[in-house]
């Protein structure tokens, strides 16, 4: 399931999916590799990539909608989507080809991350 747009109704069946999992997350040590493992499945990765390196290229406005339905199900998951949305945007704005080219893979894929 790719979640194309702020609206899809699979935002919010992935949102429900967040809430129903973020209890495991109260244990000491825990780590949210399911959910986050759901979200790459989801495409959410992409939502911040710009089109022409292979992402959604979402707006300010989408993103943010996409953030705060991810935030209704674990804020735990969507802290940590946020952090590495910032890197990749850092890394983006470098504009060194060299290093865009090398974390592209990561971008919007799977990754060590999850």
């Amino acid at each position: 399931m790719r979640i194309g747009r702020p609206d899809d109704p699979q935002l919010d069946a992935l949102r429900e999916q967040l809430a129903a999992m973020a209890p495991s997350l109260e244990v000491d040590d825990s780590w949210p590799g399911e959910q986050l493992r759901r979200c790459a499945e989801a495409g959410v990765y992409s939502w911040f990539i710009p089109k022409a390196l292979g992402g959604e290229g979402w707006s300010q406005e989408w993103l943010m909608r996409g953030y705060m339905a991810l935030a209704q199900g674990c804020t735990t998951t969507t802290f940590l989507i946020t952090q590495r949305a910032a890197a990749i945007r850092r890394i983006i704005a470098s504009k060194r080809v060299e290093l865009i080219e090398a974390a592209r893979p990561a971008m919007v894929g799977p990754s060590e991350f999850v």
